[in-house]
Formats: structure tokens, C-alpha cells, sequence
């Protein structure tokens, strides 16, 4: 992060690099210009873009889904992940619902279905719902993610790994 001259103390000029390790090439880069005050705001910004960015990269033509609809769902499915793989009870009530967030701005994003789909899942791995109730939820979820990315190269109906 770069700091830059301007008219007032808060302004901050970020520049981003992707970068081949292999080779060092320069992938992908891009520059935000906000205020201090934005920073969360920007992270997200950013962090959606390197997401996007290394999607596009690393799976080319494979990649048969769309981002989400927008910023916003996007930010709501980001989030939904993060509580889902603290794998707490309350955590992963959090994420059922940011993930419904985000089924609702966006229900064509299989993701958001799938990641759903495995939380549930999980809720039940704990005892927090009954298995006959998660496998049900389970299995709407799963049944309209597969319909939406039928060969998603990246099996987004397991949890994630990393």
C-alpha cells in the first residue's frame, strides 16, 4: 500500500500486482485511489478482484459460472464462507443466512447454493438440526447448484480446502 500526496491526511493510493511466481510476469494489476476511511471497503474491492482475476487465470475456458450479480452478494457470499469454515454452531447459522443473502440478490450463483448446501451439512455433523432436516435442505441446495454448473470444474459442493 502506497501513500500518496494529496489535499488531505486520509487519502491512500493502493496498487495491486498479480504476479507469475515461476517467471515473475505481471499477470494483473490495478490501482485504487479512496480514503482511509473507505479501507474495509477497499479490501473487499480488491480482494474480490485478485478472486476474480486468478478464476479467470487459472480456469480459462473451464469456468462455466458467472461471478455474482454484484458487489454486494459477492461480499455477502465471501462472508458467508468465512463463518462457515469457523465451523462453530453459531458461525455456521451466520452463514446459512448470509449465504440466503446471497441466494437472494443473486439466485443464479451456484456457489452461494452449493456452499449452503454444505453448511447445512455440517450443522448437522453437530447436532444442531436434525439429519433428515439437513439432508433435505442438502439436497435442494445441491440439486439447484448441479443445475446451474453442471461441470464445475471446481466441485463446489464440498467444503472448502486451504
Amino acid at each position: 500500500m502506497d501513500r500518496r500526496a494529496g489535499d488531505r491526511e486520509d487519502e491512500l493510493r493502493i496498487t495491486v500486482r498479480l504476479s507469475d511466481g515461476s517467471d515473475g510476469t505481471e499477470i494483473w494489476s490495478d490501482r485504487y485511489d479512496r480514503t482511509a476511511g473507505d479501507i474495509f471497503r477497499v479490501q473487499d474491492e480488491i480482494a474480490a478482484a485478485v478472486v476474480n482475476e486468478l478464476r479467470v487465470t487459472l480456469l480459462g475456458d473451464a469456468l462455466d459460472r458467472e461471478t455474482p450479480a454484484s458487489t454486494a452478494a459477492h461480499d455477502l457470499f465471501l462472508q458467508g464462507r468465512y463463518f462457515a469454515e469457523r465451523r462453530t454452531e453459531i458461525d455456521m447459522r451466520r452463514a446459512v443466512e448470509l449465504l440466503t443473502q446471497t441466494i437472494e440478490q443473486d439466485p443464479d450463483f451456484a456457489p452461494a447454493w452449493g456452499r449452503r448446501a454444505v453448511t447445512y451439512g455440517n450443522l448437522a455433523l453437530i447436532g444442531s438440526i436434525d439429519g433428515d432436516s439437513a439432508r433435505a435442505l442438502q439436497s435442494a441446495d445441491v440439486a439447484r447448484a448441479r443445475a446451474l454448473a453442471p461441470n464445475d470444474p471446481l466441485d463446489l459442493y464440498r467444503p472448502h480446502r486451504g
